[in-house]
């Protein structure tokens, strides 16, 4: 069976977060970096069981009013990016794209293949 396809228009101005709800759910992550779209392909199985090894860890240490999240949009400016990892202060908002720089202690991503961390 062939996959549908999803035609898109970009805007005729930067990439905003409500532009985000209108594109497919297929797996590929879509980031807005400096007004612009990013898409990346989902990741394999070893870099879901490192991510979650992270948390984990992160998890473990951190103080009971801290929450460590896997995959949830962190607003930052002129963008939304979905970290592999994000620990939350106390009282950050926790749904939606809701979390930005102020109210995360810490984000990370791995970049496919090298695994290298990098902090938002």
């Amino acid at each position: 069976m062939a996959q549908p396809r999803y035609e898109w228009r970009p805007p005729e101005r930067d990439w905003r977060e409500q532009d985000l709800r209108d594109l497919p759910e297929d797996g590929n992550r879509y980031e807005i970096i400096d007004g612009s779209l990013h898409v990346t392909p989902s990741a394999g199985p070893y870099h879901h069981e490192l991510a979650d090894d992270i948390r984990m860890a992160l998890r473990q240490n951190a103080p009971a009013d801290w929450r460590v999240i896997r995959e949830i949009g962190v607003r930052v400016p002129a963008g939304n990016l979905i970290p592999d990892v994000t620990v939350l202060r106390p009282g950050a908002p926790g749904t939606g794209c809701g979390p930005t720089r102020r109210t995360s202690l810490w984000s990370s991503r791995w970049n496919r293949p090298t695994a290298a961390v990098t902090t938002a």
